[in-house]
């Protein structure tokens, strides 16, 4: 997210201007989506986001021939908003929430006011940090410690803990920045992503957040054969979530 001026005759930035912005070289290809325009002397919001160069070509030189050819090219740890907002968008129009997508190894965080955007977190942390720290506290090997992080009958609470405490401190400072400046209550935190299947995920979440933790489902208003979805991947749909914004980007570019 980045805040700059926009004269009223234009509608985005310019590549140069963004790259700077985001400190980076020609080398990269830069985009933004204008998230709210200032009014008067107020800057204008932007969620902008850049990739090198070289990872395009690398990407496109997959699908050199045949199908599926991409439509677009999108950073995946964002994409998850664009499934949360087909899945459950409207049932937050009204209101101040955060979405929280962790994966292996990074995490994103979003909040939205009243659909708009107004805050984009993205942190070191993910799923192998804590079975790392499992392996570590009990002694175990990575296999056997995935399978305790899914065991609701051994209490890992507090080694889940220590491993998320950066996240969760700096996932409160924005919470209450938010909170303050935007003069609203965050009610309710969506979590998505494959930690957010393991059993302690929300006990440990909702005490830093105080806010409801909902689950959703990325394949909600989707029409679907079922049979496509195994039953075992279906319980963790969550998993999907960046794969379908990432799909939904790519229909809504075409």
């Amino acid at each position: 997210m980045i805040k700059e001026p926009l004269p009223s005759d234009e509608s985005m930035l310019s590549d140069a201007k963004l790259r700077e912005l985001l400190n980076v070289e020609d080398s990269f290809r830069v985009s933004a989506a204008l998230a709210k325009r200032g009014k008067g002397r107020q800057d204008s919001h932007f969620i902008a986001a850049a990739i090198p160069e070289d990872d395009v070509r690398f990407l496109l030189n997959i699908f050199a021939s045949g199908s599926p050819a991409p439509t677009s090219v999108e950073v995946a740890g964002l994409s998850f908003v664009s499934a949360f907002l087909n899945a459950r968008g409207n049932e937050c129009m009204n209101e101040a929430v955060c979405l929280i997508e962790v994966g292996e190894s990074v995490s994103h965080f979003v909040f939205l006011n009243k659909g708009e955007m107004v805050l984009v977190g993205k942190f070191s942390f993910g799923g192998s940090m804590l079975r790392s720290k499992v392996v570590e506290d009990l002694g175990v090997d990575n296999e056997l410690a995935g399978t305790i992080l899914q065991d609701r009958s051994i209490n890992i609470s507090s080694t889940i803990s220590d491993v998320m405490t950066p996240f969760l401190k700096q996932l409160s400072i924005s919470k209450d920045f938010i909170e303050r400046h935007q003069g609203c209550r965050i009610s309710k935190v969506y979590v998505s992503g494959g930690l957010s299947l393991l059993p302690h995920w929300s006990e440990v979440l909702r005490p830093m957040v105080h806010a409801e933790v909902v689950h959703w489902n990325p394949f909600e208003n989707i029409q679907y054969d079922p049979e496509v979805l195994p039953e075992a991947l279906a319980k963790q749909a969550t998993r999907f979530s960046a794969a379908v914004g990432a799909a939904i980007g790519g229909l809504e570019a075409s």
